[in-house]
């Protein structure tokens, strides 16, 4: 089973064999970050106080959306 979690300093990491074993995952940012949401399909978004990253690729590469685009 994949999974997500998020943390401080820009962290985010992901297991592919429900927790057992994570792995770190580069983001463009340093933030702390808040939330993860993730479908089968490998899209990834991840959220901070001022930071909307959004990948399609199960976090290979971001795209930023800048929060006063909302």
């Amino acid at each position: 089973q994949n999974g997500y979690a998020v943390g401080q300093d820009g962290t985010l990491i992901k297991t592919a064999d429900g927790g057992s074993s994570w792995q770190m995952i580069k983001v463009p940012t340093r933030e702390n970050l808040l939330d993860v949401w993730s479908s089968s399909g490998g899209e990834v978004f991840v959220s901070g106080i001022r930071t909307l990253l959004h990948s399609r690729d199960y976090g290979k590469s971001w795209e930023s959306k800048a929060t006063e685009e909302f």
